[in-house]
């Protein structure tokens, strides 16, 4: 969002917005060390997060290949006479993994689809303003997501409830829709506010 200057926080309490946008930059364009010093703390909150998206990038990579082989396996099965019990429930569970962990890495990437037709006809900075527009109404939407998913979560794991014919307990994959969603609105949040801080030292 522009050239802007910041002044980074100091110590354990607080990381320096702008340092872990330029690490992250840095990063995708193969520089594996940071352009500038950084302190232990933040070293390990932005290894943390990359570490965590990492994680949710295998995690979603081993879910959307159980869910090839398994149809696959399914479909085989049923040439047979012989289909795979419950691949229907576990598609669906293992789809909704594949869309929460996949989540943080396309923003990251900057993956989503985007129509910018009125947008790059814009002046620089009212772009920046519907940018912080956009990531104040995205990092709110995905914070009650994550917020209703845990709710829900243990609401399911109270109950007891299981899917229908393989009795997986289903809070287990709310779970994991939970997590996914907090991860994305956190980074959504550092975005929102490198944003204002940048429009209010212009």
């Amino acid at each position: 969002m522009g050239g802007f200057q910041t002044r980074p926080y100091r110590g354990c309490t607080g990381i320096s917005l702008f340092k872990v946008r330029r690490f992250i930059t840095a990063y995708r364009c193969g520089v594996r060390r940071a352009p500038f010093p950084i302190s232990v703390c933040d070293w390990c909150a932005m290894n943390t997060m990359k570490i965590t998206i990492a994680a949710l990038r295998i995690g979603a990579g081993i879910a959307l290949v159980g869910m090839v082989l398994l149809t696959c396996a399914d479909v085989v099965g049923g040439l047979f006479n012989h289909p795979v019990l419950g691949s229907e429930e576990i598609v669906g569970l293992m789809g909704a993994l594949v869309l929460a962990f996949g989540l943080p890495l396309t923003h990251r990437e900057k993956g989503h689809i985007g129509v910018d037709l009125l947008y790059r006809l814009f002046p620089d900075r009212m772009k920046r303003i519907v940018d912080i527009g956009i990531s104040l109404v995205t990092c709110i939407f995905f914070a009650l997501v994550s917020w209703q998913s845990y709710l829900y979560a243990e609401e399911m794991k109270k109950v007891g409830l299981v899917s229908p014919t393989i009795q997986f307990p289903v809070h287990y994959v709310i779970y994991g829709v939970f997590f996914g969603s907090l991860v994305l609105a956190i980074m959504i949040f550092v975005e929102l506010v490198e944003g204002l801080r940048g429009e209010v030292n212009e």
